[in-house]
């Protein structure tokens, strides 16, 4: 494992990310979110300081997806189909039990949980697809 790539690989992907997830919340579903404050069940302000944290956590995300591609890269090679396989496996895990749960339970209704399960695997597997290709180009340069 080369941790220099691995660091890089981690980073790319974190912004990938932040950019993926600003584009989906607030673009896609800000109309939502609004309609959610006006009826009380989001907060018109957050608790905590959420954007930097928020940020701060797609990075770590991204370099754990860079670690655990390279650790798989080494029992089942290095190729597209190991990083689809690492990214759709910990998307699944990370978002399809929680968002179905809230689709079922919660008042926001479907559409807001279903977006996040949906978009949050495509995000997971397109950060560990551009890993595997950073990965793959700068290990053999």
């Amino acid at each position: 494992m080369n941790w220099k790539y691995i660091f890089l690989g981690g980073l790319a992907a974190g912004a990938l990310l932040n950019l993926l997830e600003i584009a989906v919340n607030s673009w896609l579903l800000s109309p939502h979110y609004a309609r959610y404050q006006d009826a009380g069940y989001f907060l018109q302000e957050a608790r905590f300081p959420f954007a930097p944290v928020w940020v701060t956590g797609l990075f770590a995300i991204g370099l754990i997806l860079a670690w655990l591609y390279a650790v798989a890269s080494q029992y089942l090679g290095r190729s597209p189909t190991t990083a689809a396989a690492v990214g759709l496996t910990v998307g699944l895990v990370a978002h399809v039990p929680y968002n179905f749960s809230l689709a079922c339970w919660s008042p926001l209704g479907y559409f807001v949980p279903m977006t996040w399960m949906v978009t949050g695997v495509i995000e997971y597997t397109l950060a560990t697809l551009l890993i595997g290709y950073i990965y793959e180009e700068t290990v053999l340069a």
